[in-house]
């Protein structure tokens, strides 16, 4: 059962109050010593959170909120605008899940989010194969830099056309095509 404190940020995020959506949003995300971790329940108060303009809501979402909770979500698409703002705020991560959410919803996305989300996909790319060499540079194995990171990206040249980014996020692959 919540505690004192934790039954009046519930009150306040229920009255709609930004600053405790998105401290209940928190203690769902990490959990409390009093209410469990919940990602589904994390995002709803986040989102409430990022939709009065709260930055720091649509950033826990970008870097803690798994493609899978999102794309459980009411509207996946509604919910790729915060992936979008966080990839925009600089997180690779998000910007793979937002890529993620639209091709889920390919058929559904318009033409502009169609493209957003491939720009996201090649943007996150360069961001992790840059993190990648920065890795390397500094001299870690390449065990070291895989434990490191979900992101993994490799980089192959073709017939001297094309280049193609291939990106693994947990156990699924994304892969997008790109000319040089």
């Amino acid at each position: 059962m919540a505690n004192r404190e934790e039954l009046l940020i519930i009150r306040s995020a229920r009255a709609g109050h930004p600053q405790a959506q998105l401290a209940l949003g928190k203690r769902y995300l990490f959990g409390s010593t009093n209410l469990p971790q919940s990602h589904p329940t994390a995002l709803h108060w986040l989102e409430k959170a990022a939709e009065q303009n709260q930055q720091e809501a649509w950033m826990l979402i970008g870097e803690h909120v798994s493609y899978a909770v999102a794309l459980e979500a009411e509207d996946p698409l509604r919910v790729a605008l915060w992936y979008e703002r966080a990839f925009e705020g600089k997180s690779a991560r998000a910007g793979l899940v937002f890529a993620m959410l639209v091709f889920s919803c390919w058929l559904r996305a318009d033409d502009g989010l169609r493209q957003k989300s491939m720009r996201a996909l090649t943007g996150a790319a360069a961001r992790t194969a840059r993190a990648a060499e920065r890795r390397s540079a500094a001299g870690d194995s390449a065990d070291q830099q895989a434990t490191k990171s979900d992101h993994r990206v490799s980089d192959q040249s073709g017939a001297g056309r094309y280049r193609r980014c291939a990106i693994r996020h947990g156990g699924l692959l994304v892969a997008a095509g790109r000319g040089k």
